[in-house]
């Protein structure tokens, strides 16, 4: 079910829409002044994530640890690609 959430901060008062997400995870789907549009914007994201289901919301992390190409961090802190021939050709081991 879509939300706004009140948010008071320095500059004033601003909304963030929140909504249900295909997995079953609250999602932001943006701050706003007006809580009318927090709410419009939240409805809508929800409805798309119904009508488009888990394709829409990407990735579990499963699948994405295990996809070539996918960035990870190796023991040093550098980056190396998930495909062993990407990190061949960066010099990375």
């Amino acid at each position: 079910m879509a939300y706004a959430e009140r948010r008071e901060r320095n500059k004033g008062v601003r909304y963030r829409g929140m909504y249900k997400a295909a997995d079953g995870r609250y999602r932001s789907a943006g701050t706003f002044s007006t809580e009318e549009r927090a709410l419009a914007v939240a409805s809508e994201a929800e409805r798309h994530a119904l009508v488009a289901g888990p394709a829409a919301g990407g990735l579990d992390p499963a699948t994405r640890a295990t996809r070539p190409g996918t960035p990870k961090a190796t023991a040093k802190g550098k980056v190396a690609l998930g495909h062993p021939s990407d990190s061949a050709r960066s010099g990375l081991k």
